[in-house]
């Protein structure tokens, strides 16, 4: 069931970065596992499979995902800290509700946000994955740089480990 899953395809256009300074600390201490940085240039936050919002916080800079075989996607812009209000976001789901891949989650108001903390303008995609799948032969490997494009391009892939 893991492998339908695969490839997770990019929530956002944009281009995906390094830096040594997460925005959020949630993905310096990996508690919703890990995955990349993604500066967003989209006006949409769209959802890369099939299935349920398990949080969101009201201003939508916090979403998590979950698809049906237990594999959870973590969806911070900035620092997630945002809680109740950023006018830059408008949340187009909520908690609790099925969703469709490539449904729209979120609509962004680029100049609003890019107004504002240079360090809101991240998104932070977190995967983690239950452990009877990171016991088995195939490993996730996410995209380290460059530009992606919505809904077309991988951000996370996996690979059969070689014997």
């Amino acid at each position: 069931m893991l492998t339908e899953l695969f490839p997770i395809f990019s929530p956002a256009s944009g281009r995906i970065v390094t830096t040594n300074e997460p925005p959020s600390p949630m993905a310096t201490n990996q508690i919703f596992g890990e995955g990349p940085l993604l500066e967003m240039s989209g006006s949409k936050l769209y959802a890369p499979f099939n299935g349920t919002i398990t949080a969101s916080s009201a201003s939508g800079d916090f979403i998590r995902l979950r698809h049906d075989s237990g594999v959870t996607l973590t969806l911070i812009i900035g620092s997630g800290r945002e809680f109740s209000h950023n006018p830059a976001l408008q949340r187009l789901v909520k908690e609790n509700h099925s969703i469709e891949g490539n449904q729209p989650l979120l609509a962004v108001n680029q100049p609003l946000l890019r107004a504002g903390n240079k360090q809101q303008r991240y998104l932070t995609l977190l995967l983690e994955v239950p452990t009877q799948f990171t016991s088995s032969k195939l490993n996730i490997r996410w995209r380290d740089s460059g530009a992606v494009s919505a809904k077309e391009s991988p951000i996370f892939e996996l690979e059969q480990e070689s014997k």
